[in-house]
């Protein structure tokens, strides 16, 4: 994930001689010719659908990020809450868990995603989480961990907990 939006930067790094760069109404630059101003351009050859496509995601996670302690909802997590993707995979020792904390919440448009359409978490993480995902909701309550009293458990029993069920059963 990071990898690309290094590539990504680069891309536009190389471009900045040759574009223009203007603000749409959802709170990204859109980067397009400076001599036609298209973000598609047969005639100049170059196409920054790819890089708009992500400033236009990365916009929509960055307006549904709240203050902690935020209520996001009924049956949600809370803004600021910490959470994490376990390594199943066996492969690293120690394992790479991915370790952030919940943003906000934020139905995903982005078609090319595996939530298309779903209510998801907007998961930050990375150094001062520099770094955003989008997880759907229902994965993160059956998948993922949630940390409290500086244990990790799983978020459906968090979220049991939080319900008042305090029964041993998990799903």
């Amino acid at each position: 994930m990071e990898g690309k939006s290094l590539q990504l930067l680069a891309a536009l790094r190389r471009a900045q001689s040759i574009t223009q760069t203007g603000r749409e109404l959802c709170g990204s630059d859109i980067i397009t010719c400076e001599a036609h101003g298209e973000q598609f351009c047969p005639d100049c050859g170059y196409s920054f659908t790819e890089i708009n496509h992500e400033a236009r995601h990365e916009a929509r996670r960055r307006k549904a990020i709240k203050p902690p302690n935020t209520a996001l909802g009924d049956g949600l997590l809370m803004s600021g809450t910490e959470v994490r993707m376990p390594d199943t995979t066996g492969e690293n020792n120690p394992p790479n868990h991915l370790d952030g904390q919940i943003g906000g919440v934020l139905i995903e448009e982005d078609e090319e995603t595996d939530f298309a359409g779903e209510q998801c978490y907007v998961i930050q993480y990375g150094k001062q989480n520099a770094y955003m995902i989008t997880y759907s909701v229902e994965s993160v309550h059956e998948e993922w961990q949630v940390k409290t009293n500086g244990q990790y458990v799983s978020a459906s029993k968090y979220m049991k907990l939080l319900s008042g069920d305090e029964s041993d059963e998990e799903d």
